[in-house]
């Protein structure tokens, strides 16, 4: 099985268009036939943002591809592209994926303002 790897630069928590919650959403992830080997996929979340989520995988993935994302709970779905694959020692792949159109109302939350800052 190949490994597919991208690694962010050192950079990347500053290049962040929204703020980044640790949060567990159950969603389901699946990739249509024509944009490749047909899966579906029950996960969670282990990240979210306005812009996209970080997953822990099973199926592998690579760069670039286009998956449907659906939220299990309320049964919405959106079109995103993997912006990040790390395979874990623990077997799962955490995968980073992006929207194709930013959609912050997506998970249900608020997410704070950009310039938020949490007091010390």
């Amino acid at each position: 099985m190949a490994q597919h790897q991208i690694v962010p630069p050192d950079n990347w928590t500053k290049q962040r268009r929204s703020q980044r919650l640790s949060l567990s959403v159950p969603v389901v992830i699946y990739r249509v036939p024509r944009a490749g080997r047909h899966f579906f996929e029950g996960a969670h979340t282990l990240a979210i943002s306005a812009h996209g989520a970080l997953i822990g995988l099973g199926t592998e993935v690579a760069a670039d591809q286009t998956l449907i994302l659906k939220h299990a709970v309320t049964g919405e779905e959106q079109a995103c592209r993997v912006i990040f694959v790390q395979r874990k020692t623990s077997g799962r792949t955490e995968v980073g994926i992006e929207f194709r159109q930013p959609a912050p109302k997506f998970w249900g939350i608020a997410f704070p303002p950009g310039d938020w800052k949490h007091p010390a």
